[in-house]
């Protein structure tokens, strides 16, 4: 995953439980998701109105894997190609739901060792009963000290900055 949070519209969240139903594997959907944004020139020809469908076909079956080419073509005829990344990670996001997998977002101004993380993900496992945790890291300095972790729609600040911000909330209330 990467670090920025990614907003997935319904057409999409469609596409993919579609896909999942389809039993396509996710990795394959990931993969011509890669190939495109790698490419802005098959981005541009696979919506590109002027050019034929059956064009767009002879190349997404020249370009694409047999067990994704027929979405890829989906996709075309629909004028949908452009949410390929975002169908990916919809994919991405299902499947690691459907494994019981959490993934969390772990922000920290010093690096948690590794024995800590261990720790961290074994916490979470138990307290969420999960099957797995992805830690997805990230340094930020303005955190100060501690870390912020977020779950889903949780969120835990034990930062130092969250800790001002709150002592700041409570003296401006009196």
């Amino acid at each position: 995953m990467s670090n920025k949070t990614t907003i997935i519209d319904g057409v999409s969240k469609r596409y993919a439980v579609a896909l999942a139903e389809l039993k396509i594997d996710p990795a394959a959907v990931m993969e011509a998701a890669a190939l495109a944004e790698k490419s802005a020139e098959l981005t541009e020809s696979m919506t590109n109105p002027s050019i034929s469908l059956s064009e767009k076909y002879r190349a997404i079956d020249r370009i694409f894997s047999e067990d994704i080419s027929a979405f890829i073509k989906v996709l075309c005829k629909n004028d949908d190609f452009h949410r390929l990344s975002e169908i990916a990670e919809a994919c991405r996001r299902n499947e690691l739901k459907t494994k019981n997998i959490a993934e969390v977002r772990f922000e920290y101004a010093v690096r948690p060792s590794d024995e800590q993380l261990k720790k961290i993900k074994s916490a979470l496992i138990k307290k969420f009963d999960l099957s797995d945790v992805v830690l997805n890291l990230n340094e930020n300095e303005n955190l100060i000290g501690g870390y912020r972790m977020t779950i889903g729609d949780k969120e835990d600040d034990k930062s130092a900055a969250g800790a001002y911000e709150r002592m700041r909330a409570a003296f401006t209330r009196r």
